[in-house]
């Protein structure tokens, strides 16, 4: 029942579920219908995991790139964006992106495989080296991926913050109890933005 106060949190659950269990076309379903009533960042990055998955990168980009407004430190978050420019061939914005992930995330191996990899493909061959010689201190699989390729390494969300869902929830409710008239609502993205901005 959607009326139920721990509605929406199972409903976080059984998407994060359902990606476990390899049910990618049902977990995009479950979190997109989610995103309408629970526009937190963890949500559009979990709905940006199943469409890479699905191979559906400028979808996953449009649903990533809120998240990271969001949520600009979020490190999970700010490595599937990254991914998925670079699996959508735009290399500078993927560099960018992973970039700022392998300064907040110092040890992230997979992020400085894939950061070698989209500036090499840049042209520029001295920071490529770089990132790469640091992927092989901090990536066991660093020889299976240059033999292999990158295998899929989207990162769901598994949980999400329990003080930006209450904020969001009081929010909505100060609204409706205002009365505020359905086309003075925040439009999604900004519903978003806003619930997620401390994260």
């Amino acid at each position: 029942d959607d009326r139920d106060p721990r509605y929406d949190e199972s409903q976080f659950y059984l998407g994060a579920s359902q990606d476990a269990l390899g049910q990618t076309e049902a977990a995009l379903a479950t979190n997109q219908k989610l995103a309408a009533r629970l526009p937190l960042f963890e949500v559009y990055n979990n709905i940006g995991v199943s469409l890479i998955k699905l191979k559906k990168y400028t979808e996953a980009i449009d649903h990533l790139k809120p998240a990271v407004d969001a949520a600009p430190r979020d490190t999970d978050t700010l490595f599937n964006l990254g991914y998925a420019y670079y699996l959508a061939k735009n290399n500078a914005s993927a560099a960018a992106t992973l970039k700022t992930e392998t300064r907040l995330r110092p040890s992230a191996g997979e992020g400085f495989y894939i950061l070698s990899k989209a500036l090499a493909a840049s042209g520029d061959q001295t920071g490529a080296t770089a990132a790469s010689d640091q992927a092989k201190k901090l990536l066991s699989s660093f020889a299976q991926w240059e033999t292999k390729g990158i295998p899929g390494v989207a990162r769901i969300k598994m949980g999400f913050s329990k003080i930006n869902y209450y904020r969001y929830k009081r929010d909505q409710d100060e609204r409706l109890n205002a009365q505020a008239p359905v086309s003075g609502l925040t439009p999604q993205v900004d519903q978003l933005l806003e619930a997620s901005r401390t994260a």
